[in-house]
């Protein structure tokens, strides 16, 4: 089913892209109390919630959204190779 919004011309509103809106809805409350869930912990989350999603189409909706989970990124121990360390000696 296709809706227009005025008669002739303009945006198709579809299904798609009505399923579309609650999922990203439901992805953003859930991210809100969540930053810490992955693209499979939102897909099982989805799912409990009674939509059909899969991983791929969950990956894509939080790209779109700007979001991603809040975890460790590798290297982050790794020091700045442009920072100057400056030892200090005290001798007591």
């Amino acid at each position: 089913m296709i809706f227009y919004p005025d008669g002739i011309t303009g945006l198709c509103l579809t299904a798609d892209y009505f399923g579309k809106l609650f999922l990203t809805g439901s992805l953003d409350e859930q991210y809100t109390r969540t930053p810490c869930y992955g693209v499979l912990k939102m897909m099982v989350y989805l799912r409990t919630q009674g939509y059909q999603v899969n991983a791929k189409r969950v990956r894509r909706l939080l790209h779109i959204m700007g979001l991603e989970a809040v975890y460790r990124k590798p290297n982050t121990s790794q020091p700045n190779p442009d920072t100057r360390f400056i030892l200090i000696c005290c001798v007591g």
